[in-house]
């Protein structure tokens, strides 16, 4: 009778069984994550202030999480049972019919909405999704700015003839004009780079990258690993590095810790609307 052995993996079958692993750790718990994590800031994002601020201000009139209100518009917009986000009134109405719902539970919304369970549903965890990350539409956040200025939604637009998209909101002031934070935390990169030109990463205490490039010249006083808070001096308006032939303007991003990039100008438009509030 014949001996059979049995020879062992040599190094690189190990390291690939090591790598494949991985892989499926990844795809069954990390990837959801990121997904999720995405998923939350981008339809966060997607809300306009003026309806971010009337749905907190009407939640806080009728007691409820202003996330549940602003999801009942946001779900029906997508599935075409609305037109556009509502006014104040009907913000208002939602409001009222949802009085007193302190969490957010499908049978609720459908007793207190008339809405079908699935819709409900739906709504629900998209409050929920919304929920997770309301976070940064708060007073603890401020506009990059004191003063008001201009600026749209150029999210995604083509840059360098199309190799690469937008991936930010551009805000136009006089060169010199000062750059404050946005909100707390540490600074991460400083200096120079080819398309940010003279720029200052701040990772926020919440875990986002806020970009802000273009400067004419950084606040001298920041050093990397320096905490700053929301309205800390971070430096001033110019055109420097793929700026150099455009109007001074400041490009400001804002980059998850999964690497991905939202748009902020929904942010923006909120924290500078906090601004207005805090003057009145």
């Amino acid at each position: 009778m014949a001996l059979v052995t049995r020879r062992k993996p040599g190094p690189g079958k190990i390291v690939i069984g090591i790598i494949a692993v991985i892989v499926i750790i990844m795809l069954y718990y990390v990837l959801p994550k990121h997904q999720a994590e995405t998923e939350a800031f981008e339809k966060l994002s997607q809300l306009p202030a003026p309806v971010v601020q009337s749905s907190q201000k009407a939640a806080d009139r009728f007691q409820l999480p202003w996330e549940l209100l602003a999801a009942s518009f946001q779900v029906r917009l997508e599935h075409g049972l609305i037109d556009s986000y509502p006014e104040d009134a009907d913000i208002i109405k939602t409001a009222a019919r949802l009085a007193g719902s302190k969490g957010i539970d499908r049978s609720e919304i459908v007793r207190k909405l008339g809405f079908s369970r699935q819709l409900a549903g739906e709504i629900a965890a998209r409050a929920k999704i919304l929920q997770s990350r309301s976070f940064i539409l708060s007073p603890v956040y401020g506009f990059p700015y004191k003063i008001l200025l201009h600026y749209t939604d150029t999210w995604g637009a083509d840059r360098e003839g199309g190799k690469r998209k937008h991936e930010g909101t551009d805000i136009f002031a006089v060169e010199g004009t000062p750059i404050y934070s946005v909100s707390e935390g540490k600074v991460e990169k400083l200096g120079w780079n080819r398309l940010g030109g003279e720029r200052v990463g701040v990772r926020g205490k919440d875990g986002i990258y806020y970009y802000y490039a273009h400067m004419s010249r950084i606040n001298p006083a920041l050093k990397v690993g320096l905490t700053v808070t929301a309205g800390s001096l971070l430096g001033y308006t110019g055109h420097s590095g793929d700026a150099i032939s455009t109007p001074d303007h400041l490009h400001f991003g804002m980059q998850l810790p999964n690497g991905a990039w939202i748009n902020p100008y929904n942010f923006l438009r909120y924290w500078e609307g906090s601004m207005d509030r805090s003057r009145a």
